[in-house]
């Protein structure tokens, strides 16, 4: 995983990816961004993974759905063009505005 905890403020964390975003293991900054962009496929978090960014804002974005694992951040917004998001992990108490928006469904499978 991408771990930034002890690290210097601001370091943003930019995937970006023609088709699937898939994230096997935990990425923590120490309050920066992160943003995930799949152009024409899917972003998948596994179970058990986080994406950790303290005060800076998580951003999600794909053409396909989207599956998160456990989310703490200045925000989220996941958006899926045409597919589903799936809040498959726990939004942290701390996490400010939550957007989420679905060409499909949005199911919220964890605690929000």
């Amino acid at each position: 995983g991408i771990d930034g905890r002890g690290g210097a403020p601001g370091g943003d964390v930019t995937l970006r990816a023609g088709r699937h975003v898939t994230l096997d293991h935990a990425v923590a900054t120490h309050q920066g961004a992160i943003a995930a962009r799949a152009a024409t496929g899917t972003i998948v978090m596994a179970p058990g993974t986080a994406l950790v960014s303290g005060t800076g804002a998580i951003t999600l974005e794909a053409r396909g759905d989207i599956r998160t694992g456990a989310i703490s951040g200045g925000s989220l917004a996941a958006t899926s063009t045409q597919g589903s998001v799936d809040i498959d992990g726990v939004i942290d108490g701390n996490t400010g505005r939550v957007t989420l928006a679905a060409g499909q469904d949005i199911n919220i499978n964890a605690l929000v």
